[in-house]
C-alpha cells in the first residue's frame, strides 16, 4: 500500500496505519495477522521487536515499535472469534523497561536504534 517499488521491506509503524485500514475498508484482518506474526518473530530475548521485517539487518527500535499498539488494535477492531489470534502473543518481557527508564516515566539512554518518526 505504501510506495511498494521504493519500500519493499515491512515497517512496523506504516504496517499498523495499513492493517487499520484493511479492518476499516474491507474488514480483513489478513495483513494485520501476518504483521503480528512476523513482528513478534523479529523480537530479540529481551522483547525488542526490529522496526522492520523480514530483513536481513537488525535494526532493534523500541521507540518506534508499533508493535503492542497493532495488538491493541486487533483486540479493539477485530470479531471476538478472531482474538485466539492474541493468545500466543506474549508483549510483555520483565526487567525490559525498568533498566532505561527515568521517575518521569520517559526512557534514557536507550542502546537501540532512537528513532522517533517525523
Amino acid at each position: 500500500m505504501d510506495t511498494p517499488y521504493y519500500e519493499q521491506l515491512q515497517y512496523i509503524g506504516d504496517t499498523r496505519v495499513q492493517a487499520l485500514i484493511s479492518y476499516a475498508v474491507a474488514g480483513d484482518d489478513r495483513l494485520g495477522r501476518e504483521a503480528l506474526e512476523a513482528f513478534d518473530n523479529s523480537r530479540t530475548p529481551d522483547g525488542i521487536t526490529r522496526s522492520r521485517y523480514p530483513a536481513p539487518c537488525r535494526r532493534p527500535s523500541p521507540l518506534f515499535s508499533s508493535w503492542i499498539g497493532m495488538l491493541h488494535d486487533y483486540w479493539m477492531y477485530r470479531p471476538i472469534r478472531n482474538r485466539r489470534v492474541l493468545r500466543c502473543r506474549n508483549p510483555h518481557r520483565p526487567g525490559l523497561v525498568p533498566e532505561y527508564e527515568q521517575p518521569d516515566g520517559l526512557l534514557h539512554e536507550v542502546p537501540w536504534w532512537s528513532f522517533i518518526d517525523w
